[in-house]
């Protein structure tokens, strides 16, 4: 019972963040106070979406998101939602082979992600050659030589 629970919560989740919509309220905040959406004063209604920060009020937890990001977090929600919708296992549905959104990163941090997962792909081809049999390894080293 506990795992259709859960499935039922997340499932939950994911629907009301979907129902922010395609530009949320920028109006309103999320209060970690009261657990409500609270009207937001004009200065800070340039953020796509503003949390409150439980420690400190006037903090937004969602700053840094931009338009695209937020695009990028409805698909995934949606993909998420629809594979709940067919009884997918929640392993799939929380898989990390989503889409990559590296192009949502900032500059800095793009590259060092890039880079990271090149670093992933050599070790993998590394583990998967050290996996073959040695005349297999030596058949594809002439060729790629």
């Amino acid at each position: 019972m506990p795992s259709k629970l859960s499935r039922d919560t997340f499932a939950l989740f994911l629907s009301w963040v979907e129902d922010f919509g395609n530009e949320p309220d920028r109006s309103r905040k999320i209060s970690a106070y009261t657990g409500r959406w609270e009207p937001l004063g004009t200065r800070d209604a340039r953020a796509v979406l503003w949390v409150e920060d439980p420690t400190l009020p006037t903090n937004n937890c969602a700053a840094c998101l931009l338009p695209n990001g937020w695009k990028a977090t409805l698909e995934e929600i949606r993909r998420a939602l629809a594979l709940l919708g067919s009884n997918a296992p929640l392993a799939s549905v929380c898989s990390d082979d989503a889409p990559s959104r590296i192009e949502l990163a900032p500059p800095r941090l793009r590259a060092e992600l890039q880079a990271k997962r090149q670093q992933l792909e050599f070790q993998k081809r590394r583990r998967e050659m050290a996996e073959e049999e040695p005349e297999e390894r030596r058949v594809k080293s002439r060729r790629l030589a």
